[in-house]
């Protein structure tokens, strides 16, 4: 089958995942496959839904029809993806059709390509383009659709001079024997483009000899008389063509090469479209420089365009229009006004008066500032020669009035009605009079401020002369009426409106749909047409960029306002630029490009800012200090994300030397400004606490609470200052600060985390006893907070290290009773199981391993929890046990392996037995270590009692190899391994070294983030190793 034609990259939602094409064989699984007999009603009607451009439903059908394996079904699924803008689906499809025969191998790439093109991935897609066009004959004899759609999608997705000259050597070759139209006028446009007239037109002339139907596409035809027609002006030396330019040429350059050039336009003119003006223009030019005869076939070409247009009078009108834009030499004024009569007749839009005005006329259209006062000269000198004063006169006047900006005694000089105004206007003056009088009365009345009477005349006449919307429209947004202004624009930005960008109205239109709020529709109306107005275009184009803000679209945001920064460097907008560029970025995880452009951002306002000054800027952006100061302060958040801190404290130091500037200090108190300012003072403190520098860090959160102790980030401050100073060992001084934001704002959410806070600190740094009566006070102030679980939990182990094993055992009852859903409530337990199995009291601990086993059977496993269990049931005495380890030195049996491991605990772990016994065990512990009998977990058991009895006997480095052997021999035991990570720390504490000890946590950090045994590492680290964590070190 032919793949469907090339279809256009359209916008794409990235939400939709491959699940969504990994489960087509599941659907159709489970909606049974439909019998034979109805298989073929399915196919048909799937394929009339794709060819209906029904694609959601053609997607359904076909996934129905996958299991015959067909390799055409999953050809047009994936297809019918793509056409409804699924291409993660479409791969997924694509996937699964690898794998099934008779697939083609052209169609896969190529729908690829495509799906690629969709995910705005052009460079994976050219690279399968690339792979189908490595074989162009073979692909264009076998495939010749893909062979041309694999040409436009590589022109599309990355437009290079490799992409054309393939195309240009494809479309030469011999074997390309059927024209593509397109492509053709693809390759002709691009050598347009690129100036080379020459090799244009050999190359046109080539392929009309070749395929004489190419001769019928205009478009091919119009640009080889083009080429001709500036190969001819630079044979005559006028230098470089202009490709827009429609200058003359001088006569004297007239050659035989120019009446090739003539014959060329002349062909063209036996058909009316929109390449028929230009036709005609170049056609004026030739004829007025022909060396002889001239004059008359400038008459002739007049007289023909007014008959073979009659029926056409907007081309007809473009025409005269783009003649008489040109700057006629003498002896044209007879041709000119021929053409302002004809125009006037037409009644067409385009600006029209009868010829004794003609000079004044011409005189207003020149951008000279004396234009004005010669055009009023040139009325008088035609009154005083005996011209007559008419009401054309008085239009003409009125024109001159508003130029000099006397607005008021425009619009009075013609605001009296004509004697026959109900008819005459329209009759004896000619429909161009009436809208030209009406037009003058508007823009006149806008510009005096009278908006209300502009409006409503303007809202009379819109529908009969669309011209006149835009003034209408900036007479309702004087009047603050923005929708009723969008209302009256709305008809001009719709498809097919007819607007041109010289109506200037992109960025006016914007403007007030950004007052309303509608961005999509500023979205809408920037995607229906193409830029090529210098003045406007800009403006618009940031309003857009704005928008795309607004409605989240930051990569597209993005690339505009880089391109704009590009294009346009030193602009008037470009600060606006740079501030909207941070912030896309920024939302859109490109922190480095954010941070680039805040930092040019402040750097060219810091010293309007510090001077005072205001640089002018669009009204839809913040103020330049306003700017100023979220520039600094979002710049810092990006350096932060980056852990560049140096660089987002340059940006806020240079914001805070800027705080005694006039522009900041006229900030009135809780605007936006000031409170951004605020934040920036705190932000600088964070930043400092990153970067490790705690004595710098503990001065600026203090002096934020000073200067804002009403700040919605005050308590915060004392929050980070009482870490600041934890991190330096200096707990009372956290514990005081923390104690101030309990007792200053004890209303806020943070008063409840300072209370649990002051029970950690006490905690971590071994004062269980002042950690226990802080927890209770907590869990007494505010019994209701969400840490009440983990105070519980902490108070029991507090407990359990003072030796109050009777009060840990309350603390964790309650926590495992009252907290089902706490993350702490598994640990607890087994901490609970096991403090009741060293009491004696086996059927507790029993109770609680059954209840671990109902509630987390998915990790009562990995637990070993039968195993715990069993061993309850396995206290045989001591001399018992040495009997059995006699009678089996080599631990051949599960009974000596299970006593080895039980005096291990009694010996060791409880030193409930003379040293000599301790040291006795040792040699065994090392069979089990490395016994072939032994499970897993026994041999990591065995090394960590090892470990244990080294590290009592002050072997450190041994002890350290024991436990770290111990963590890596059992990864099913993943609950014990971070226990033998903590004791292989605290053996490397003990001994001294530092970095072993650091690297340890670190690894326990990363991979146990939540146990509790890597908040005592950290604990250890700060005892043993004092400032070698940093102050934001928070698990």
């Amino acid at each position: 089958m032919l793949v469907a034609g090339f279809s256009a990259v359209l916008p794409l939602s990235l939400s939709r995942s491959f699940g969504l094409s990994a489960q087509v064989i599941a659907d159709s699984d489970r909606v049974g496959w439909p019998p034979a007999s109805d298989q073929l009603d399915i196919h048909s009607m799937a394929d009339a839904a794709f060819e209906a451009g029904d694609y959601p439903r053609a997607v359904r059908l076909y996934r129905r029809l996958l299991q015959s394996a067909k390799a055409e079904i999953y050809v047009r699924l994936a297809e019918s993806h793509l056409l409804a803008s699924q291409p993660l689906a479409a791969l997924g499809v694509l996937n699964q059709a690898r794998r099934q025969p008779g697939v083609s191998e052209p169609e896969l790439l190529f729908l690829r390509a495509r799906a690629h093109v969709l995910l705005e991935q052009p460079e994976r897609a050219v690279e399968y383009v690339d792979m189908l066009l490595a074989d162009s004959p073979q692909l264009y004899a076998e495939y010749p659709e893909i062979w041309r759609g694999s040409h436009k999608l590589r022109l599309a997705a990355v437009d290079n001079t490799r992409a054309r000259e393939q195309l240009f050597t494809d479309l030469s070759a011999p074997w390309y024997t059927r024209a593509a139209t397109e492509l053709e006028r693809t390759a002709a446009r691009a050598l347009y483009g690129e100036q080379r007239y020459e090799e244009l037109a050999s190359w046109l002339d080539a392929r009309f000899s070749r395929f004489p139907g190419l001769t019928e596409e205009r478009e091919l035809q119009l640009l080889r008389a083009e080429a001709l027609y500036f190969l001819s002006s630079a044979g005559a030396g006028s230098g470089e063509p202009d490709p827009g330019s429609t200058d003359p040429v001088s006569p004297d350059s007239v050659s035989q090469d120019r009446e090739d050039v003539i014959a060329a336009y002349e062909n063209l003119r036996s058909r009316v479209d929109e390449f028929t003006p230009q036709v005609y223009v170049r056609l004026f030019d030739l004829y007025r420089n022909r060396a002889a005869g001239g004059a008359p076939q400038v008459s002739e070409l007049l007289e023909a365009a007014q008959r073979d247009l009659e029926a056409h009078p907007d081309i007809l009108g473009a025409f005269y229009e783009r003649m008489l834009s040109e700057r006629f030499p003498s002896g044209d004024e007879e041709a000119v006004g021929r053409a302002i009569t004809r125009l006037d007749r037409l009644g067409t839009e385009f600006q029209s008066y009868i010829t004794p005005y003609y000079k004044a006329l011409r005189l207003l259209r020149d951008e000279d500032p004396g234009s004005v006062d010669a055009a009023r000269q040139a009325i008088r000198s035609y009154l005083r020669a005996g011209g007559e004063n008419d009401p054309w006169l008085d239009l003409l006047l009125s024109e001159l009035d508003y130029r000099q900006g006397n607005y008021s005694a425009a619009w009075q000089r013609i605001e009296n009605p004509l004697p026959q105004e109900s008819d005459a206007s329209a009759t004896v003056y000619g429909e161009d009079f009436r809208r030209q009088r009406l037009e003058i009365m508007l823009y006149s009345l806008y510009a005096a401020g009278e908006y209300q009477r502009s409006a409503r005349l303007g809202a009379e006449h819109v529908d009969e002369y669309p011209r006149i919307r835009p003034v209408t429209a900036r007479s309702y947004g004087g009047m603050g009426n923005f929708a009723r202004a969008v209302q009256v624009l709305e008809p001009l930005f719709s498809p097919g409106s007819g607007v041109s960008p010289e109506d200037g109205l992109r960025s006016e239109y914007y403007q007030y749909l950004v007052k309303l709020g509608r961005w999509p529709d500023i979205i809408s109306a920037q995607q229906g047409f193409s830029p090529d107005q210098p003045r406007d275009y800009p403006a618009s184009r940031y309003l857009y960029g704005l928008a795309l803000i607004q409605t989240g679209n930051f990569p597209e945001a993005v690339k505009l306002f880089g391109t704009l920064i590009q294009e346009e460097p030193g602009a008037e907008l470009e600060i606006y630029a740079d501030y909207y560029l941070g912030w896309a970025s920024f939302r859109s995880s490109r922190d480095e490009t954010a941070l680039e452009a805040y930092e040019r951002l402040v750097n060219r306002l810091k010293d309007d800012v510090q001077q005072g000054e205001d640089p002018a800027i669009p009204s839809a952006a913040p103020g330049a200090l306003e700017l100023f100061v979220r520039g600094a302060y979002e710049g810092a958040w990006a350096a932060l994300r980056m852990e560049d801190y140096e660089r987002g404290l340059d940006l806020l130091n240079t914001l805070l030397d800027s705080s005694t500037s006039p522009s900041l200090q006229e900030t009135p108190e809780g605007g936006e400004a000031a409170d951004i300012f605020a934040r920036a003072v705190y932000l600088r403190a964070k930043l400092l606490m990153l970067d490790q520098r705690a004595e710098d860090a503990a001065a600026a959160l203090i002096d934020f609470r000073d200067r804002y102790p009403r700040h919605e980030l005050a308590d915060e401050a004392l929050l980070d200052y009482a870490r600041v100073r934890a991190s330096q060992g200096q707990v009372n001084r956290a514990v005081r600060s923390l104690y101030e934001l309990i007792s200053a704002y004890p209303d806020n959410s943070n008063a409840a985390l300072a209370a649990y806070r002051i029970g950690e600190l006490y905690y971590q740094n071994d004062r269980f006893q002042e950690a226990r009566e802080a927890f209770n006070s907590y869990r007494d102030e505010y019994p209701r907070d969400g840490n009440i679980d983990a105070a519980l939990y902490f108070s029991g182990r507090a407990s359990w290290q003072s030796g109050e094993t009777a009060a840990a055992r309350l603390y964790w009852n309650n926590l495992v009773e009252n907290f089902p859903d706490s993350y702490f409530r598994l640990n607890t337990m087994l901490l609970l199981a096991e403090l009741y199995a060293e009491q004696g009291r086996e059927s507790a601990a029993a109770g609680l391993y059954d209840m671990i086993t109902s509630e987390y059977p998915g990790q009562a496993e990995n637990l070993g929890i039968e195993e715990r269990k069993s061993a309850l049931s396995r206290s045989a005495p001591a001399d018992d046990s040495w009997s059995v380890l006699e009678s089996d030195p080599r631990l051949t049996e599960q009974a000596a392996r299970d006593r080895v491991l039980e005096l291990g605990k009694t010996l060791i772990i409880d030193q409930a037995g003379i040293r000599q016994r301790s040291q006795d065990l040792g040699p065994y512990l090392e069979t089990l270590s490395s016994s072939g009998d032994a499970s897993p977990r026994e041999r990591s058991r065995a090394l960590y009692l090892l470990g244990r009895g080294a590290l009592q006997r002050a072997e450190y480095s041994r002890a350290a190899e024991y436990f770290i052997d111990a963590a890596l021999s059992n990864s099913s035991d993943w609950q014990r391994a971070p226990e033998y990570l903590y004791f292989a720390l605290e053996s490397y504490s003990r001994q001294g070294a530092d970095q072993e000890a650091l690297a340890i946590y670190q690894q326990m950090k990363e991979i146990y983030p939540d146990s509790s045994w890597t908040l005592d590492g950290r604990r250890a680290i700060r005892r043993y190793i004092p400032g070698a964590l940093p102050s934001g070190d928070d698990l």
